[in-house]
């Protein structure tokens, strides 16, 4: 084996092994993506800066300093000396990727199989890149390019990935094929879908034994794992939440787990960077009424605009229920919120009654409980079942959940994906705490495509209204706020500044007293910071 073959097979096994920690930021914000190819190209389209610069910034210059090796009269053969500036490139690409970590990650890198599979496949096609042609500059402009070579890894594992999924989804048509005595519930909408599921999982559970998908587990995915590993005989329920960002989604889910029941909490402004509008959000949430058996029967918040339509069309078995609109199936009357509870009468359409009261804030929390309620009496619940269970209800981590300091401030958590009504349900409630200081800190919304301006200007407007300070978080939407607190009244002295939770923090540690109240409105993913 002569020297150039050595040091070849060493460059290739040195890129193999930088590409491990390096590509590790583009293999996370794929992750992030939910693995789609298309999420990731505009998450690169969006973040060139932050996709591009560092590996620009190592690759540029390395492949620069091969060229001068080359050609330099060195006392070495000039392949050791490129051997060694691959050394020198591995030990400054993981100091670059030590200080990356240091800024911390909202959601964590999980190295599941799948991953372990696009590390190895991204890894091999960097190795492959160096080894191909004549290497030199090449080498280093491979590294360059390891944002791009992420997508391709993807792209060339998809068709075994799908084989995959299609294996383990027909494993979970199977288990629920085999269980004709389960009753499956479907839950979507733009917002409060996961806290309709979880509410009605309690509540059912006062009369059987309920599984709900866990945390937000509403794709194709997230269903098949909970069937395959979750699923029981002793189950009688199965309330699976149902999510979507594309036309479809909610199609696929409906024929993975063939729901007898439908329950529609929200249409809204959600995802329109791939929707496009709130008529294909709408349309988008119709198809799990759509894929209804004969016999289902389908149950609609009355307080969502946008489902109405969608209740005037449906064919099956259906009812409204909510705070507002006429013939509801289960009305929530006489609400009084608090800030950190709800309490209200609830009356179905016969007439019977309950006073529930729960240790979850907002008037939309009434308006929930409805919905869950009218389901619960479709499955045979009575009201005082439903009051017992309604009781047991908890909040939901990371959705309206308050904590307070040891400094007597009040820390309001609705970091989950947040959207511009539900954020307004969460202003409302912070404008519950009367007499303190009430501060929000937002990185405003995202994936709402080209109103995306349009809805945080509206929503600065609507803290000015409702809050004494405003901390704005990042970079991407601080215009848009800032433009609308300023519209609202807001004086610049109190809006601040901050590029992550951590700045959040300190600089709540510089300006917070006893007393304040805080909202955390939205939590960025780190593949929209």
């Amino acid at each position: 084996m002569t020297a150039e073959t050595l040091v070849r097979f060493a460059e290739a096994v040195a890129s193999f092994l930088a590409a491990l920690p390096f590509s590790r930021t583009y293999l996370h914000m794929l992750q992030l993506e939910s693995y789609q190819l298309d999420g990731y190209l505009r998450w690169l389209r969006r973040n060139p800066s932050r996709a591009f610069a560092l590996p620009f910034a190592l690759g540029i210059p390395f492949a620069a300093a091969q060229l001068i090796l080359a050609r330099a009269p060195l006392p070495y053969d000039g392949e050791i000396a490129r051997a060694g500036a691959w050394l020198l490139f591995i030990a400054a690409a993981a100091l670059a990727i030590r200080s990356v970590k240091r800024r911390g990650e909202r959601k964590p890198f999980a190295m599941t199989g799948r991953m372990r599979r696009l590390v190895f496949a991204n890894a091999a096609l960097i190795s492959a890149a160096v080894a191909l042609g004549s290497l030199g500059p090449a080498a280093y402009l491979a590294v360059a390019l390891i944002p791009p070579i992420a997508w391709v890894a993807g792209l060339a594992l998809s068709p075994y990935e799908r084989a995959v999924n299609r294996r383990f989804a027909d494993e979970a048509r199977s288990i629920l094929a085999a269980r004709p005595d389960l009753t499956v519930i479907g839950v979507t909408g733009s917002y409060g879908k996961t806290s309709v599921k979880s509410m009605l999982a309690t509540i059912l559970s006062v009369k059987y034994r309920v599984l709900a998908s866990p945390e937000s587990y509403n794709t194709p995915m997230g269903l098949t794992r909970t069937v395959r590993e979750r699923l029981l005989p002793e189950h009688e329920v199965f309330v699976a939440e149902m999510g979507a960002r594309h036309r479809g989604d909610i199609a696929e889910l409906v024929e993975l787990v063939r729901p007898g029941y439908a329950v529609l909490t929200s249409v809204g402004p959600q995802h329109l960077e791939t929707f496009g509008s709130v008529e294909a959000v709408a349309e988008t949430k119709f198809e799990l009424v759509m894929g209804l058996p004969e016999g289902g029967a389908a149950f609609f918040s009355s307080d969502s605009e946008g489902l109405r339509p969608l209740y005037e069309r449906a064919i099956c078995e259906k009812a409204l229920a909510g705070i507002e609109g006429e013939a509801l199936g289960m009305r929530a009357d006489e609400i009084e919120a608090g800030p950190d509870r709800v309490a209200f009468r609830l009356t179905s359409a016969s007439g019977e009654s309950a006073r529930i009261e729960v240790r979850i804030p907002g008037r939309h929390t009434a308006s929930n409980l409805a919905l869950c309620a009218a389901v619960a009496e479709r499955l045979g619940l009575t009201m005082g079942e439903i009051a017992r269970g309604a009781a047991k209800c908890e909040p939901i981590p990371y959705r309206l959940t308050a904590t307070e300091t040891a400094g007597g401030m009040v820390m309001i958590n609705d970091g989950y994906n947040s959207n511009p009504i539900s954020a307004k349900a969460a202003l409302d409630v912070l404008a519950g705490y009367t007499g303190r200081r009430k501060i929000v800190a937002t990185p405003g919304f995202v994936e709402l495509g080209g109103k995306e301006a349009a809805y945080n200007r509206e929503f600065g407007r609507q803290i000015a209204e409702r809050a004494d300070v405003a901390i704005l978080v990042g970079d991407r939407n601080a215009r848009a706020l800032r433009e609308g607190l300023a519209e609202g009244g807001m004086a610049d002295g109190r809006i601040y500044r901050a590029k992550n939770i951590k700045e959040v923090q300190a600089l709540l540690r510089r300006i917070g007293t006893a007393g304040d109240v805080v909202l955390f409105e939205n939590d960025l993913a780190d593949n929209h910071g």
